[in-house]
């Protein structure tokens, strides 16, 4: 399941800006680390710390973001989320209302919102960490640094 099978060829990466090919470069990485990235069918509009494409099989991605414990996703078609639940480098995946069905958006936040479900029933820590994903709510834009932060 290569890239260029996605739509994301040669060409394509050599029409787009350095963030854009990063942006790529490390979802490719999350997406197939999670084996997530056989749900990606076709590129779509990806942007800056923003892989947009095409999902032949969403409910089998929400699926699976539920088995691999992710935040729930709403059985919505217009509008739903799933986040992972991990402090830092978290997965986001959204489907905004408005789109068509098989659209879906992948991001990186570089503090996740939702803690691993061991520390879910202390205060002190889910707390924090909302806080500290509320300032750097568009850290998924600084796509150099998540890739650097996922190198380490």
């Amino acid at each position: 399941m290569s890239l260029e099978s996605r739509g994301y060829t040669a060409e394509w990466m050599a029409s787009q800006d350095e963030a854009v090919r990063v942006t790529v470069e490390i979802l490719h990485r999350k997406l197939s680390g999670l084996d997530l990235w056989r749900f990606v069918s076709r590129e779509w509009k990806t942007k800056r710390g923003r892989l947009q494409f095409e999902c032949d099989d969403v409910p089998g991605l929400k699926t699976k973001l539920i088995e691999l414990g992710f935040t729930r996703p709403a059985d919505s078609t217009k509008a739903w989320e799933s986040s992972e639940r991990a402090p830092k480098l978290s997965l986001h995946m959204k489907h905004f209302d408005g789109w068509e069905d098989n659209k879906v958006q992948a991001h990186i936040d570089r503090a996740g919102f939702w803690l691993a479900r061991k520390w879910w029933w202390f205060p002190p820590y889910p707390l924090a960490q909302m806080l500290h994903h509320f300032f750097h709510y568009k850290s998924y834009l600084d796509v150099e640094r998540l890739r650097d932060m996922m190198d380490r």
